[in-house]
């Protein structure tokens, strides 16, 4: 069976009735992103510094010159994405959970409940064992990510869902 928005949004904690209010919201846009297949290259280029850096040193690790230098773009350019640091921080790990959840979605097995349950754990887990640097700047994120609500969370959610599930 195919993984739905709905599955990885619920599946990384967002309630239904925020499910549909994001999914309602797109579904009224002409483009979900307006940006150039270059640009959005570029936005991928500095998501993956982001998660290279803090996979490697966790988040004090992820200093805006490094990024600048490992995506190849200026400072001035990531801050025409991103307003700061943090912002820059958090959207990398939204994609980072997001690409976790799909991936636990789609790992999922067993015949009953507990036993996919029990997969959808031991995949949360052993992700989280092989990066302990990214889990841990995922983890002081916590916070952020939980605000949803938002626009800064609610926009970097919907960007990297669109750009996971394209």
């Amino acid at each position: 069976p195919g993984v739905t928005t709905f599955d990885v949004a619920r599946q990384i904690g967002f309630s239904r009735n925020e499910c549909l209010f994001s999914y309602r919201r797109r579904a009224n846009m002409v483009s979900p992103d307006t940006r150039s297949p270059e640009q959005m290259e570029r936005r991928s280029r500095l998501i993956e510094a982001v998660l290279e850096l803090a996979a490697e040193g966790g988040s004090d690790a992820v200093q805006l010159r490094e990024i600048s230098r490992r995506a190849n773009v200026s400072l001035r350019t990531i801050y025409k994405y991103f307003g700061s640091r943090d912002e820059l921080l958090l959207a990398a790990m939204v994609q980072w959970r997001i690409q976790n959840s799909i991936g636990s979605v789609t790992a999922l097995k067993g015949d009953n409940f507990v036993d996919r349950a029990l997969s959808l754990y031991r995949h949360y887990f052993q992700t989280f064992q092989r990066q302990p640097r990214l889990f841990e700047t995922y983890m002081r994120m916590q916070g952020a990510l939980n605000a949803s609500s938002t626009s800064m969370g609610r926009e970097a959610f919907d960007q990297a869902l669109d750009a996971e599930l394209a």
